[in-house]
This record gives C-alpha cells, structure tokens and sequence, in this order.
C-alpha cells in the first residue's frame, strides 16, 4: 500500500496507482460524483479521445513507435502476449518499485527483481512525474498493437473469403464454412 496524492490520504495499492490514479491525474479527471450524472459517459469518451489524438500526435512527432521487433503474428497470440508482458514487467524493477522500498541487489535469474518492502511509502511527485512517460509510451504501444491486430485479423477474413471460406453466424456464434460447389 502507498499514499498517493496528500500525506493524509488513503493508502492506495500501487497496482491501483499505475492503472487507474496516475492516468486520472494526467488527465485531470474529475470524479464522477464532481460531476452531474447526465454528462459521465460523454465525459469519459471525450476525455479518451482528446488523449488519443495527444498521444498520436506525440508519436507523429517523435517518428512513431519503433516496431521493427514488434510481434504482430496473429497465428502466435501467446508469443506476442509474453513477449509484451516482458516489456511492461521490465518496468516493475526499472521504475515502478526502483526506489518504493529497499533493493536488495542482482538477482540471480537477472530477469525479475527482489525487494523487501513493507509500505505504505508515500510516492512524490518526482515519482509520478517519472511514470507520465512511461505510462503514455505504454498506452501508444497497447493501441498500435491492437490496431494492428484488427487489421491482420480483417486481412485474414478477406483472404479466406477469397479462398471460398463461408461466415455463417446469428452474431453471438460463428461457423466457417467451405464454400459449396453446385
């Protein structure tokens, strides 16, 4: 547990922190109770979208995301799943618990770390200054990455419908089908 925001504030799970409150307060949300109830669902997709178009407009700028190593392999879900696990848990010992606690030193395996930490460690603003990169690196790569995986799954479905393939569904199922010679 960490204080997040005041020192008198309630201490928050550092797993709340980094997928909820640091993105909150980047954005400047405000909480729905500060708000009225006919505008929280518009509130919430204009403030994504202003974040996307920041965040596209970042990456334009700095040349896009290097991709060069990206997995995009729909035929290797698990493979590209892992190796993007990878990079986000990189991070765990990088930066997220790098100075929440006491380092122990190397470990032995060299791709996990050990900390011995007992909280609740108040997190400054040093240190949520230091996770805005990082967070909005990881949400940029997390939305080409889907978008890439849409597009290779629509290639897919053309190239099999092309090929003869049959799409027969009510919506909640799908059958493939060959496509019947008469």
């Amino acid at each position: 547990m960490v204080q997040w925001g005041k020192a008198s504030s309630k201490e928050e799970d550092l797993h709340q922190v980094w997928d909820t409150l640091i993105i909150q307060k980047l954005r400047g949300y405000r909480k729905p109770h500060e708000r009225s109830h006919a505008d929280n669902n518009e509130y919430d997709k204009q403030l994504t979208a202003q974040w996307a178009t920041e965040l596209k407009g970042k990456l334009d700028e700095d040349g896009g995301i290097d991709v060069s190593d990206e997995c995009t392999d729909i035929a290797m879900p698990q493979k590209c799943a892992l190796a993007w696990a990878s990079e986000a848990n990189a991070f765990v010992c990088s930066y997220v618990l790098k100075d929440v606690g006491t380092n122990l030193g190397p470990d032995p395996c060299d791709e996990c770390c050990e900390w011995d930490w007992q909280g609740p460690e108040d997190l400054s603003k040093e240190y949520y200054q230091g996770a805005v990169p990082i967070v909005e690196e990881q949400i940029a790569k997390a939305g080409w990455r889907l978008g890439q995986w849409i597009n290779a799954l629509a290639e897919q479905r053309v190239s099999m419908k092309r090929a003869g393939v049959v799409f027969v569904g009510d919506g909640n199922h799908l059958q493939v089908q060959p496509k019947l010679e008469m």
